[in-house]
């Protein structure tokens, strides 16, 4: 199992406003319908400013099929904001996740 972590600082609440929309909206049908695709945070700290996005998925290659779109809508979503996301990918060494098994 892997993760894209895509981090926001520096963000207004009407900036995510528009960017828990996009995320709703936009991102999560796409992302909902690929193939290898295992769920979805979208974390905010309002006092902060930060936006913390993690998505899962079952394989390296599942999540790299996405890069391209994924860069797509954080561009877009840059270009509101003003704010240049941090993207990284991670493999997950464990989780733990009711009503799921172990990983």
């Amino acid at each position: 199992m892997f993760a894209r972590v895509i981090r926001f600082d520096g963000i207004s609440e009407a900036e995510w406003k528009v960017g828990d929309g996009f995320f709703r909206e936009d991102f999560l049908p796409m992302a909902m319908s690929t193939t290898g695709f295992d769920g979805a945070l979208l974390l905010v700290d309002r006092e902060r400013g930060s936006v913390l996005s993690l998505t899962l998925w079952t394989s390296r290659e599942a999540l790299e099929a996405t890069d391209g779109l994924a860069r797509r809508f954080l561009g877009q979503y840059a270009a509101v904001s003003g704010s240049e996301p941090v993207v990284e990918t991670f493999e997950i060494a464990h989780a733990e996740l009711p009503g799921r098994p172990p990983r």
